[in-house]
Formats: structure tokens, sequence, C-alpha cells
């Protein structure tokens, strides 16, 4: 009988701790298989872990959800398995008591489909929705974000002569706000989609890499909040398959993304493109850095904002027989502001960008050694870097989550045990603290906290002078654009509005010279 070992391990920043308790179990049924594709972990102390249960004798395959303690007891399980194979792939946080499991069963005809499972935090599925086959073989369900109202968007691409795309909306009662198929008469070829994300207006935005062409490689698509079709704009960029990796994000309803040059014959180069795109897919600016140093861009990796204006770009490239992760800040317009380069390695990185808090925390592993780097934001003239000793662990990590005082990340390999590891979140020694601020300014209290749909942030300046402040989510995409007002010495008020927006966890980013301050916002609707 298979043993499926979790082994939770605590990491600090100078020293291994002694591992935590871990919890082993066995499967009731003999030779089972379990690959573990993704994990939560929530403020409530609970990490939640999607895998798939596999039978080897008869290829039954079903998606199992379960949720442990921080010291590795499993209080729950959960198993749901209706065609004839079901790996499983993305898990999230819906809504403060709930979780969401994106499925993608095959049927036996070797169809693949698209389900979607909601369950409560205590392990109770609320519902569940299956989408059926589209015309053709269905990639697999590349990516899911949320819009303001908290509906769930996933878009799917279908691997054919002709490129389509899926895209199903589902409300938080699991009714359909709307199925859209379309074609790429652009493309005429078959399609991944690789990234999805939304703008402040409710509207789809879609990274989608076109296979066995010679031009136009990438497309960026745009469609309504309903799902209608507004427009497509393509480029010759290597593209990458990268699931589970951001390559695009908003900017209000500006898009802002970033791809390697084409080069028939050779693939990506080492020019790495930075493009903003406006409201209807007019190029804004159109930057191109050279990696020439640092050899060709194989895939980018993320792209994130980190504060006001600022945002993260971390391309992978590769020579001489070892990787290299390049991190550039650059701004809005894909100006560089500064480059940051770990020690290249012949084994192949794993990064994961963490949403932004006080600082920007990119954690990254080159096979069993893993790594934190963490950027701080003053103001947005500066920033610092710290890099902190590297970490040996037992597997490289297939997956990051965070729940606001450690950072938990798995690993899994076929036929070893998985690991759950657990690290401290770190930060930068040289930016303050809510304990140590200076004289200058700092946030006495956000109340009401929770709140709706509007709470009051006091602060307190010594000295007179403009201070900025916007609001992010937990994605790191910004909320509320940054606002400058100047004020005099003393305490003030400062109203926040999130009406419109979904309930959740937000962050507050207060700053006045090179003194900056963050708040946690819960938005109950």
């Amino acid at each position: 009988m298979t043993r499926l070992t979790i082994l939770f391990l605590l990491f600090t920043n100078s020293a291994i701790a002694q591992p935590l308790p871990f919890h082993q179990f066995t499967f009731p049924t003999d030779s089972m298989e379990v690959t573990v594709t993704d994990l939560v972990a929530d403020e409530d102390g609970m990490l939640y872990i999607l895998a798939s249960r596999r039978i080897p004798a008869n290829f039954d395959e079903k998606a199992w959800v379960a949720a442990y303690d921080h010291s590795g007891n499993r209080q729950w399980e959960f198993t749901w398995g209706e065609k004839f194979g079901n790996p499983t792939y993305f898990l999230a946080e819906w809504g403060p008591d709930h979780l969401v499991a994106i499925v993608h069963p095959e049927d036996s005809t070797g169809t693949f489909n698209v389900a979607v499972l909601k369950l409560t935090k205590a392990g109770s599925l609320v519902w569940s929705y299956y989408y059926g086959k589209m015309d053709g073989r269905m990639d697999i369900p590349t990516d899911y974000t949320f819009d303001q109202d908290q509906n769930l968007i996933i878009s799917a691409g279908e691997h054919s002569t002709e490129a389509k795309q899926l895209l199903l909306k589902l409300s938080p009662d699991g009714v359909p706000v709307f199925t859209k198929t379309r074609s790429f008469p652009e493309t005429n070829s078959s399609s991944y989609l690789l990234d999805t994300c939304v703008d402040s207006l409710g509207n789809v935005i879609s990274f989608s890499r076109n296979l066995m062409r010679e031009t136009d490689l990438v497309s960026i698509v745009k469609h309504s909040p309903d799902g209608d079709f507004l427009w497509a704009k393509s480029f010759d960029f290597w593209p990458t398959h990268e699931i589970r990796r951001t390559q695009l994000i908003t900017i209000g309803t500006d898009i802002l993304f970033a791809g390697p040059t084409y080069q028939s014959g050779v693939g990506g180069t080492a020019e790495l493109n930075i493009v903003r795109l406006d409201e209807n897919g007019t190029t804004l600016s159109h930057k191109t850095h050279s990696m020439a140093q640092h050899g060709f861009i194989q895939s980018i990796l993320s792209v994130a904002w980190c504060a006001p204006d600022r945002y993260l770009m971390v391309p992978m490239t590769f020579t001489n027989g070892k990787y290299s992760i390049p991190m550039l800040i650059v701004d809005g317009d894909g100006n560089l502001i500064s480059k940051f380069v770990p020690e290249p390695s012949a084994e192949i990185p794993s990064v994961f960008v963490m949403p932004p808090d006080q600082n920007q925390i990119v954690v990254y592993s080159y096979g069993s050694s893993i790594q934190k780097t963490v950027f701080g934001f003053p103001n947005e003239q500066s920033f610092q870097i710290q890099q902190f000793p590297a970490i040996p662990a037992p597997q490289y990590l297939a997956g990051l989550t965070h729940d606001g005082s450690l950072i938990w990340g798995f690993s899994d390999r076929p036929f070893e045990p998985t690991v759950i590891m657990a690290f401290d979140q770190p930060t930068l020694t040289t930016v303050p603290s809510d304990e140590n601020v200076p004289a200058g300014f700092k946030i006495r209290s956000v109340y009401p906290n929770p709140f709706n749909p509007s709470t009051m942030a006091e602060i307190e300046l010594t000295e007179a002078g403009p201070v900025s402040w916007s609001v992010c989510d937990v994605t790191g995409r910004m909320a509320l654009p940054v606002t400058t007002t100047f004020y005099q010495t003393g305490r003030h008020s400062i109203p926040i509005h999130l009406t419109g927006l979904s309930s959740g966890l937000y962050f507050l980013r207060i700053h006045q010279g090179a003194t900056v301050q963050t708040a946690k916002l819960a938005y109950i609707r």
C-alpha cells in the first residue's frame, strides 16, 4: 500500500530549525498515486491542498482536497470524480469562507473538459459545475481570475487545427454568467491561453501563444465584461508556454506585458520587450532591453506590480549551460530603473513573486537550493534590495502561497513524498517597521476594519509635505490609484472608499518622502 508522506519544514533566515511534526496517512485503496498541484494558506492558520489521486490499475483519477493545520494534522478531506480522469490544476480562496478547485476531467473518449468545485472551508461541497467538450480536444484550463463582483473567470484554449478560446464566467452561486467560445482568425492555428486578468472596468484580457506560426506568435485579446470580443493584437515575440506565470497585468484600463523578440530559425533572442497598450490596443510605449550578457530568453516567469509606477519583470535566460533569472525594476513605460541578477545555475530555476505588502518578496529555487530576495520601496525614486542566505530543501519548489506571516511552498515528484515547506516572511532591515517609525510620519489607526464600504485611515505628521496613498489587492493589482495631498503637521484622516470592489483583503500603502507605511484592509460587502 502506497504511503504519501507530507513533511512540514520550517525555515528561518539564518539556520534550519527542527522540522515541525509531520503527518503520515494511507489512502484506503491499494496502489494509490497522489500528485499535489496547488495549495492555499489562509490567515486562520489552515493550509488547503489540491491533488489528483490515481489508481494505476484502472487509470481512475479523482480530485482530492484536504485541510491541515500548521502542525501537519489533517482536519478534513474531500474527494470528487464523476468522469474517467480528473487531473487537478488550481485551488484558490473564493471569499473568506470558501475555496474553489478547478479540475480538468477526461471522459472515456479521451476528451478533456473543465469542472469547477466550490467548497466550504469545512470541507463540504457547495456546488459543482461541469463544462463539456469544445469541437476538438480542449487544452488545459490555463488560467483563472476574479472580477470586481467576485465572479470567477476561466480561460482555456483548444488544441486542434483551428485555434479557439473558451471564456467561462461563473457567479459565486455557480450560475454561468456567460460561456463564450471564439475562433482566432488572426492566428489561423492552434493556441494556448497563457494568462488572463481583468482591468479596472471588468474587461477580460487574455495572453495567448499562437502555435505553428512564423509571425504574430503571441496575441493580446480583449473581451467585454459580458464576454463579447472587442479586439486582438499580435506581436512577433517568442511564445513561451509557462502556465501559472503572470505575463501581463493591467494598470487601470492599460495593459503591461513582456516577451522576448522572436527570430526565425532561432526562437527567443536576448531582447526583452516591455509593451504598454491603452484600452483600445494602441501601443503607448515599447521598450527593448538587452539580456545578452545573461543569454537568450527562454521564458517570462513574472510580471508584477511592486509600488506606484514600479513593476518587476523576471525573464529566464540560458547560456553556457546555465540558467539565470534577471530581476528588472521598470516604470510604467518600461524604462529600466534597476536590475538584480542572482548567481546562475545549471539547474532550471523556479521563481515565485509574492503579492506586495510592505516589501516585494521573490522566492526562487535552483533544484533544492531555495533563496529569498526582498525589494523595498520607500518612495517612487528609490528602493532597496536584500538577499537572504540560501536554504537547502528536500526538493525544488513547485508552488507557493502565504498566510500573512509564513510563506508556504510545496514540492512534488513522481514516486517521491510530497514536501510542504514553510518559510518566515522576510522584511528589509533598513525599511522601518510599524514599531520603529521615524518621527516624520506614521499610521495611527484604520477604523473601522473590517468595513463596508468605507473606512478612515488616521495619520500623524511632524513635518508638512505631500503624502501619497494607494490601495492594491492581494495579487498586487492596483485597486485605487495613487492620490497625493499636501498636509500640514499634526493628525489627519484619509477616507478610503472601496465601493464596487469585491470582498477580501487589500493593502493600503501611504508614503511621505523616504517613509512608507502599509496597513491591511478587510473589506466586506
